[in-house]
């Protein structure tokens, strides 16, 4: 008796923690905070002959976007806690130290920035829709 009651205690200690983990609940202060309108993306469009890793510089922080292939184009959305004030893009290329960095940029929420690496990455530019 007393073996099957120690083992009723852990079965019910083990899904007490099972339980308490899994709240479903997302982390507070992240991407289920804006509505889709209110979401800021970027478009990066690679017309360059190297892939460009592209990182969004804001609070004195990096936050990778991902990295973008010759040819193609990515929409990448920015996390919600990067702070909109002081926003820069980076374009660095894989296997060069020749990078593209704009000035801040003026962004609000629900813009999409189109990001364009040129050919020559000193001539790349971005544009707010």
């Amino acid at each position: 008796m007393e073996i099957k009651r120690t083992r009723s205690m852990w079965t019910l200690a083990l899904a007490l923690v099972v339980g308490a983990c899994a709240t479903g609940d997302p982390e507070p202060g992240y991407e289920g905070d804006m509505t889709p309108a209110e979401q800021v993306t970027v478009a990066v469009e690679n017309r360059n002959t190297l892939d460009f890793n592209v990182e969004a510089i804001a609070g004195g922080a990096d936050y990778r976007l991902g990295t973008v292939t010759t040819g193609q184009t990515q929409v990448y959305e920015l996390p919600s806690h990067v702070t909109l004030n002081d926003l820069r893009l980076r374009a660095d290329p894989i296997g060069s130290a020749n990078e593209f960095v704009t000035r801040q940029i003026p962004v609000t929420a629900g813009d999409q920035i189109m990001l364009t690496i040129e050919p020559l990455v000193a001539q790349s530019h971005y544009e707010i829709r």
